[in-house]
């Protein structure tokens, strides 16, 4: 279900916040280069890019996304 979609500012908050909750062991694996590389893409994401397709795929009532072809 998507009722509405982030900012990309509220999202990075998410990501932040999230980051309270991992331990040292994770957090050393975050930092490492493999996971830093995706950790980055992840910030860098703009969802509202996507906004129009995105939101036309799906339904604010819980339904399936409907098929793009």
């Amino acid at each position: 279900m998507l009722a509405y979609l982030s900012t990309i500012y509220d999202y990075r908050d998410f990501l932040d916040s999230q980051k309270c909750f991992l331990d040292r062991t994770q957090l050393k694996r975050l930092s490492s280069k493999k996971f830093k590389t995706a950790f980055h893409k992840l910030w860098k994401l703009d969802v509202g890019l996507s906004h129009d397709l995105i939101f036309s795929l799906y339904s604010l009532f819980g339904r399936p996304a409907l098929l793009p072809f």
